[in-house]
């Protein structure tokens, strides 16, 4: 009977001892050292720090075979960059063109209007 006790003895001591212990309650909830408050703000009863943080992007160089694909990103950004422009003005001219082609409601007219407001005449 002693035998058993001490053993359910000791396994009682070993499992408290070897427990998880919570480590969030063991932390305090303080600012570093080195902090400078901006402002305080109250919310539900409670005066807590606010800090604007500003937004960092980290980009790294890839490595291996992913440099080709990133220098392939790279020439599309580029080719993206020289044609954009030109694309909003086609946008503007085709916007112009559906608008009076609205109003034609002949359809030699508007083959007329095509070739002559968007000087194609070589492939009509």
């Amino acid at each position: 009977m002693r035998l058993i006790f001490s053993i359910l003895v000791i396994f009682i001591l070993a499992a408290d001892g070897l427990g998880q212990k919570d480590s969030i309650k063991g932390k305090t909830d303080t600012l570093p050292a080195r902090f400078y408050l901006i402002q305080e703000v109250e919310r539900e009863g409670v005066k807590m720090p606010e800090v604007e943080i500003k937004e960092v992007t980290v980009f790294a160089r890839p490595a291996g075979e992913r440099k080709r694909d990133y220098r392939k990103y790279e020439r599309l950004i580029y080719n993206i960059k020289k044609v954009y422009p030109y694309a909003l003005m086609v946008r503007v001219k085709l916007n112009q063109v559906n608008e009076d082609l609205k109003n034609i409601t002949d359809e030699r007219e508007r083959k007329k209007y095509l070739r002559d407001s968007l000087h194609l005449k070589e492939r009509l």
